[in-house]
């Protein structure tokens, strides 16, 4: 591969000038870097507060400065109960759904209640266990790598047959409002379904169906906590490729706290979340323009260095 030499003075202004202006970009995409790091854990620490309920007032505080009762979150979690047993009609005897072990877990504000995935969720499955036959079109085939950020990626999936698709149980077809976790490897990824498009995933992925009564949003965000990824870690079994079984997944416990007060973490969560997602679109759009710049310096000075460093 030939490469111009150029005369040994021209080579040391180049050096120079490759030195002062690449020293200067790498000082920059290390403050971006630094800003995207600093984002990641602010995430993790409005997902905690919204958990622990630090992020908003309780709603315990409110009432007993207003004069006023409430419904706590053992009440809601009891109606919620009471729902799921109503709404039942399987065979045989109803089961009630796991209890959380809440032998690790702090203590919770006044009103709220520890409570199960399995007490929260109208059930939670996983995908289909079979290799899927897979076609150059059809309906997308979500793998974890669609779900990495968070949200649903279906701009670039597999694919499988209408038929296959037909076949699957309709608790292993997610719909607008289930929430997905991914299991296996990048275990601990929570992407709420906010599509009405058609999708099945692979079995490395739970689906989390909420019922009536279900705090979807609020528990969109808590999956999504460092509280529930400690505890999936916990349970989750292997060496190689760590797994959360199904059983394991169902027991987390999250923090219920009451109706009320779940509406105003939401939306200050939501907002929060969004503001963040907003300034790491912005560092990466500066870390892209920042690979450009890199190019374009390298370029001038190599292209025509003779002219360029005269």
């Amino acid at each position: 591969m030939p490469v111009p030499v150029a005369p040994i003075e021209t080579q040391r202004k180049v050096a120079a000038y490759l030195d002062e202006q690449l020293s200067r970009l790498d000082a920059g995409v290390a403050a971006l870097l630094r800003a995207q790091a600093n984002l990641k854990r602010y995430r993790a620490s409005v997902l905690k507060a919204a958990c622990e309920g630090r992020l908003v007032p309780t709603e315990a505080e409110l009432a007993r400065a207003e004069g006023r009762t409430f419904e706590t979150g053992e009440q809601l979690l009891q109606r919620i109960l009471a729902e799921r047993r109503e709404r039942w009609s399987g065979k045989g005897k109803y089961k009630e759904p796991a209890a959380p072990d809440t032998r690790a877990l702090q203590s919770l504000p006044a009103g709220w209640v520890w409570a199960s995935l399995d007490q929260l969720f109208d059930h939670v499955t996983d995908g289909d266990h079979q290799a899927p036959p897979q076609t150059d079109e059809g309906i997308p085939f979500l793998v974890i790598g669609n779900v990495r950020s968070g949200t649903i990626d279906l701009s670039d999936t597999r694919f499988v047959g209408q038929t296959y698709y037909d076949s699957l149980d309709p608790r292993r077809k997610p719909a607008r409002g289930d929430i997905l976790y991914t299991l296996v490897g990048s275990y601990g990824i929570a992407a709420p379904v906010e599509t009405s498009d058609r999708f099945c995933i692979q079995r490395h992925m739970a689906i989390l169906r909420p019922h009536g009564l279900s705090p979807a949003r609020y528990l969109a965000h808590a999956l999504g906590s460092d509280l529930v990824f400690k505890q999936a870690t916990g349970v989750a079994t292997g060496t190689a490729q760590m797994t959360v079984p199904l059983a394991g997944l169902r027991r987390i416990g999250v923090g219920l706290p009451p109706l009320a007060e779940q509406h105003r973490i939401v939306a200050e969560a939501d907002r929060r979340l969004s503001l963040i997602r907003g300034a790491e679109a912005q560092v990466s759009a500066n870390l892209a323009r920042a690979k450009r710049l890199r190019q374009s310096i390298l370029q001038a000075a190599f292209a025509s260095p003779g002219q360029s460093f005269k």
